[in-house]
């Protein structure tokens, strides 16, 4: 008899409507290719906006969006999210095998709905952790207490970054029950070109917000660069095209020709591009306080392409990279950018010895293989 599996979580919602790809679509990819039934609720982040359904059952794939019931205020928000959740678990299934939270609420729910509905097993995933979510300090103690909540009762702990792993063992979560499940790709999927193959002096940056990365530090590396590296290109992909918010910038350096932008697209088109690039730039800024307990999905898919990442050491992700040899740690200043693209663009040898550990490092964390591990479908 088949497996019923239930995934909930909040997704960012882009422009066209469509939730970006998150820590919640490898999972929803992975159960596609098993052969089990499987709903993914995906609320939004942002009230407002519709909580997005798919999944698989009994008859085959589906895919919808509810009304936009979700409000502005947050404890109703999270009821409707709740409530919305119970009933689509009663309308398909009699029972859940596995139900995965993502996020200390999502985990709450299931917990909640065992009472009503059965449930065997509820994984709490942990795609991020910060000492500091919200400046409202009832809001804040609330999400420590929820979170303190659901890892006691939990039958497995996931937790994304090998930093929260670590803090939950100091929260009492004992090692049987805890897991480091990573931002990783399926790297078997992944196409990797040979060296010979790439575009050796270019390199990408995914980020979702253009105020996130310290552009005008990158624009002006580029220029310096550009005097040994004529040909030297970053490709910049973000939720939107954002050329027209450094249009003046790249202009007055004279690196237009350099720069390249494209809005958000595909995950598997995103990776062949990747996969076409030389290094990939993870310069993570103090902006977010979750962001010291993050695992870099960035980072971990321009691993599984082969490319060395070029990071500062502020995500989780860094200390695996570090220790790896797949990339180089930096801090974010202009006298550490340019030498160190510099170095991966004039030593062949230096560059390919990276690239192979990242390779390594991406097949270490193949996120097909964790699953098949953890829920033995």
């Amino acid at each position: 008899m088949k497996k019923n599996v239930v995934i909930v979580t909040h997704a960012l919602i882009a422009a066209d409507g469509e939730a970006v790809y998150g820590t919640g679509s490898s999972l929803e990819n992975y159960l596609k290719s098993k052969e089990v039934n499987y709903l993914v609720i995906k609320h939004p982040i942002y009230g407002g906006l519709p909580t997005q359904v798919s999944g698989r059952i009994y008859n085959g794939p589906f895919n919808y969006k509810l009304e936009n019931l979700n409000s502005q205020i947050l404890p109703l928000k999270t009821l409707q999210e709740m409530i919305i959740t119970l009933k689509l678990i009663k309308k398909y299934f009699s029972k859940v095998d596995i139900y995965l939270g993502i996020d200390p609420l999502n985990a709450l729910f299931g917990i909640l709905i065992k009472k009503i509905n059965r449930i065997d097993s509820i994984i709490f995933y942990t795609a991020d952790y910060t000492l500091k979510r919200f400046d409202n300090i009832f809001l804040n103690f609330f999400y420590h207490i929820t979170d303190r909540f659901v890892i006691k009762l939990a039958n497995e702990v996931w937790n994304v970054s090998s930093r929260i792993t670590a803090l939950r063992i100091k929260q009492g979560v004992e090692r049987q029950r805890n897991f480091f499940v990573p931002n990783s790709p399926f790297f078997h999927k992944i196409k990797r070109l040979t060296v010979d193959q790439i575009n050796k002096h270019e390199m990408v940056l995914v980020t979702t917000s253009p105020k996130s990365t310290d552009f005008s530090l990158i624009f002006q590396a580029i220029r310096m660069l550009t005097h040994k590296y004529p040909d030297i290109r970053l490709k910049i992909i973000g939720l939107a095209n954002w050329q027209e918010t450094f249009s003046r910038e790249i202009e007055r350096l004279a690196i237009k020709k350099n720069i390249v932008f494209h809005s958000r697209m595909p995950h598997k088109k995103l990776l062949s591009i990747f996969c076409r690039s030389a290094v990939g730039l993870a310069l993570y800024t103090n902006q977010y306080s979750w962001t010291y307990f993050s695992d870099s999905m960035k980072a971990r898919d321009y691993l599984a392409c082969g490319l060395p990442v070029i990071m500062t050491d502020i995500s989780s992700t860094a200390r695996d990279i570090r220790k790896s040899g797949a990339g180089l740690v930096i801090s974010l200043k202009k006298n550490d950018l340019v030498p160190t693209i510099d170095k991966l663009f004039n030593n062949k040898n230096y560059y390919r010895k990276l690239r192979m550990n990242a390779i390594k490092l991406a097949e270490k964390n193949d996120i097909g293989m964790i699953l098949n591990s953890r829920l033995r479908l």
